[in-house]
């Protein structure tokens, strides 16, 4: 076996390895060891072929994984790395500690095909690593005021719901949240269970109709018309039973609420 061969062969069974175990990796771990698998490639690829073959072209994939996972410094560390094994290898050809076959032809061996292979790395690791790291970023920046901005937004609309709760339920005015078609009784404040005499419960339980607290129904058709048509009414002199039978003249207001589903 060729070692290029044995060590394409140990990755592969790394890695198959750590995808069976994925879950129990955490993330960097998973990324680094993405990192090191391309960079241990671009590695044997150099030293067992020099020029010749894919090697340096792994290495810049590991430079830019780096840069992906681990921002821009990691990318330059791994870019550093890349040189110096670049530089190394051919420290050790140019000594004849290592020999490539020549069937690439000489210029692959030659210094100025090294140093245009170290620059073209670096021109290539420069000129795609610092726009993604620039734009991951900016993607980290805005990803991190969305968060806050939803978190605001939720603190804002949990204030506005407390705020609400506490003004409606110790209000001294009476208060009914309903459809105005069916009747249908939402809710209610305490103000209206005293004056009324109807538990909380039982206004929920029912409508306005089937508790029979309109002494005449004209008064309520009366009031949706003009709901219908203005969207507000103001002072309308309207007569009210209690739970108990007294008839109670009140001036009521009402108002349309607007919800995802209409008025």
């Amino acid at each position: 076996w060729h070692p290029i061969s044995i060590t394409h062969a140990a990755l592969a069974a790394l890695i198959i390895a750590a995808a069976l175990i994925r879950k129990r990796l955490p993330y960097s771990m998973r990324a680094g060891l993405l990192v090191c698998t391309v960079m241990t490639l671009g590695i044997a690829g150099v030293g067992a072929f020099g020029l010749a073959a894919n090697g340096r072209f792994f290495l810049l994939g590991a430079i830019l994984i780096a840069t992906l996972f681990f921002g821009i410094r990691a990318g330059l560390v791994t870019l550093l790395c890349s040189i110096a094994t670049l530089v190394g290898t051919y420290v050790l050809m140019d000594t004849g500690i290592i020999a490539f076959d020549d069937n690439a032809g000489a210029m692959l061996s030659s210094t100025s095909a090294w140093v245009t292979s170290i620059t073209n790395l670096t021109l290539l690791s420069a000129a795609i690593g610092v726009p993604l790291s620039i734009l991951l970023d900016q993607l980290a920046k805005a990803l991190k005021r969305a968060e806050l901005d939803r978190d605001q937004l939720a603190l804002s609309h949990q204030i506005s719901e407390d705020f609400f709760s506490k003004a409606f339920h110790s209000s001294p005015l009476v208060i009914v949240v309903s459809d105005p078609e069916t009747g249908r009784i939402y809710d209610v404040n305490q103000a209206c269970v005293e004056l009324s005499g109807y538990t909380r419960d039982e206004f929920l339980s029912q409508t306005s109709t089937s508790l029979g607290v309109w002494v005449n129904p004209v008064d309520r058709q009366t009031l949706l018309d003009r709901l219908k048509h203005d969207l507000s009414v103001q002072d309308m002199e309207v007569s009210m039973r209690t739970k108990d039978g007294r008839l109670l003249d009140i001036l009521l207001t009402a108002d349309l609420i607007k919800s995802h589903d209409g008025y």
